[in-house]
């Protein structure tokens, strides 16, 4: 039977010891090393999902890659700049859509709130949560509302 579970949960050990390959070296791009970072091979074994423990660093570390985040953070925006105003009229699709059907209708919203990276958008007086990126200028006319 351990063998049977093992070849069951191959991909997700595969994808979790990608993922952590991934994360150190890009950390280490930024110069940047988590002294304890490691797959939980053991979780792995037990419920079937591999996870990856950040573990424990010092101050400075923890300094530097929230650093490293920030920046990158600040590159998303840089290459989507766009922010709607409170008040804006914006294009979204509505999440119970999302899933199931693709190629969903956009529909228009009005931004209520914004903060972070992350809107509050009025539809048909519900309101929804949204990341700008999922978010667009809306271009119908005020009759299509």
């Amino acid at each position: 039977m351990g063998s049977a579970f093992r070849r069951l949960t191959t991909e997700s050990r595969r994808e979790a010891a990608d993922a952590h390959d991934d994360l150190v070296a890009t950390l280490a791009a930024a110069d940047v090393k988590l002294p304890s970072i490691a797959v939980d091979w053991q979780c792995a074994a037990t419920t079937g999902v591999a996870l990856i423990n950040l573990g424990a660093a010092r101050p400075d570390v923890i300094v530097q890659l929230t650093d490293v985040i920030r920046d990158g953070v600040r590159a998303r925006w840089a290459r989507d700049p766009w922010v709607p105003a409170v008040g804006e009229t914006v294009t979204m699709t509505p999440a119970e859509w999302q899933i199931t059907t693709p190629g969903a209708p956009l529909i228009p919203a009005e931004v209520v709130e914004l903060r972070g990276g992350l809107a509050t958008l009025s539809y048909q007086g519900v309101l929804r949560l949204r990341r700008l990126h999922e978010i667009a200028p809306w271009t119908g006319g005020d009759d299509d509302r």
